[in-house]
């Protein structure tokens, strides 16, 4: 594990001297780009896309430009080759990406959302012990909902096959989850909004447990937003101009819901993400809004993510909020 990571680490520092760190469009430009996910927790950017709030807040000297992705960890290694400035990225990808690149590669600078993450089944399943000799998906091998999976599990004694259990615990993208719950091809599966939405109204599914419930006050973070080291030393002005408008789209979505939602879910329906009306809503109504990143929370799934193998260590997890 330490030699991958040094290896990493050695390719990001000779990257670093090759690339352009403030890169500009053919008309002069300089070209800002951010890493999203088609889901309802990392609507703040995708209204900043569809509002035109990011475009505004950037400037017209700024070509903003979106990077959609179906998980974290292919977020991570996006900004590795220096593709990204900022992401919308689940907290456990954004750590294993940190400790992946010696804290080299990028930096935690807000929060975006909290909740909105659930163990949908099927009607059959009524507890833990249900779903031994089931296949049970996550979006991506660590990413946030894969950890904690596994925890759950671990919590009961179970464990993955992979990892000397008897629960097929298996990586699958959110749209092929869709697809395999529906035809009775999984038992269950642990997705953000709005999969778990549609698990449910869609497919038949069933809320085993509510990720919320498993925190104190119901509070964990689902998506924070990173930046990479490149971004904050070359061009921190754009950042800052980011966050602004960040903060300005949690703030309309927290105060001004209907028609930030409906922007959302047009900017969804634009990249062919077409939800049923009923989705939107029940997905919404699961998520709160903040640019608190919940810290204390990500050090949990980070200790939780050293327990289950995925991460050699959690020390000096505090330097990701540092100054690079």
């Amino acid at each position: 594990m330490w030699i991958v990571a040094w290896i990493v680490a050695l390719a990001i520092a000779f990257a670093g001297c090759t690339r352009d760190r403030d890169p500009h469009d053919r008309d002069g430009r300089r070209v800002f780009r951010v890493g999203v996910m088609p889901n309802m927790t990392h609507a703040p950017g995708l209204l900043g896309f569809q509002s035109g709030l990011f475009r505004e807040r950037l400037g017209n000297d700024v070509v903003v430009k979106d990077r959609v992705f179906t998980a974290g960890p292919s977020v991570i290694e996006a900004l590795f080759a220096g593709d990204l400035d900022v992401a919308y990225i689940g907290p456990n990808p954004a750590v294993n990406g940190y400790f992946r690149s010696n804290g080299k590669a990028l930096r935690l600078i807000a929060g975006a959302a909290s909740g909105g993450a659930a163990l949908v089944v099927k009607p059959r399943i009524h507890g833990p012990q249900d779903l031994v000799g089931e296949k049970v998906a996550s979006p991506a091998i660590a990413n946030t909902q894969d950890v904690s999976l596994r925890f759950w599990l671990r919590d009961y004694g179970l464990k993955a096959k992979s990892a000397g259990g008897n629960v097929e615990v298996l990586p699958v993208t959110p749209a092929d989850i869709f697809s395999l719950f529906g035809r009775d091809r999984l038992a269950a599966a642990w997705v953000p909004e709005p999969w778990v939405s549609r698990l449910v109204l869609e497919a038949g599914g069933v809320v085993l447990v509510d990720e919320r419930s498993l925190w104190p006050d119901g509070k964990f973070p689902t998506t924070v937003v990173i930046a990479s080291t490149d971004a904050l030393k070359a061009r921190p002005d754009l950042v800052d101009r980011f966050l602004a408008a960040n903060r300005e789209a949690i703030r309309r979505l927290q105060e001004d819901p209907g028609p930030s939602r409906s922007q959302v879910q047009q900017w969804l329906n634009d990249k062919g993400k077409k939800l049923r009306p009923d989705v939107v809503k029940r997905a919404f109504d699961n998520i709160t809004f903040t640019d608190d990143p919940l810290f204390p929370q990500i050090q949990v799934l980070a200790r939780r993510a050293v327990v289950l193998g995925d991460l050699p260590t959690d020390e000096g997890i505090e330097g990701i909020r540092s100054p690079p």
